[in-house]
């Protein structure tokens, strides 16, 4: 399972570093044209969103409770996101480290303690 993120974590770096920039280029082209111009912005967003799927897909794959696997890979793709992002804003390693220490977190869990911690709240519970 940590081999699997690492490797997802690291095809966006290297991703970064062959393009001669950093950061999660999708999410930050979507967030500039967003209002300009809403159709790049949803067909960004589309493309991320796939990529998220194939990672709840490979996490389901690596034997991880089928009702875990989309809250997993939404926390960890949008982790993965902002860390790539922050780290481009303020050229600041401990980004991606945090990276690194959630995947261990996510490959060292069992999966009851990934229920209790992912499971989705009650519609009635107020999200803030």
């Amino acid at each position: 399972m940590e081999e699997y993120l690492t490797t997802v974590f690291e095809l966006f770096i290297s991703k970064g570093k062959a393009c001669k920039r950093s950061g999660f280029s999708l999410t930050l082209l979507a967030m500039e044209t967003a209002e300009v111009s809403p159709i790049i912005a949803e067909k960004c967003s589309d493309i991320l969103e796939n990529w998220r799927l194939l990672l709840a897909d490979g996490l389901f794959d690596r034997n991880l409770p089928e009702d875990v696997c989309n809250p997993i890979s939404e926390w960890l793709f949008t982790s993965i996101q902002g860390a790539l992002t922050a780290n481009r804003i303020h050229k600041d390693e401990a980004f991606l480290l945090n990276i690194k220490t959630s995947i261990k977190f996510v490959a060292t869990s069992s999966p009851e303690s990934l229920r209790e911690i992912f499971s989705r709240p009650d519609e009635d519970e107020i999200i803030a």
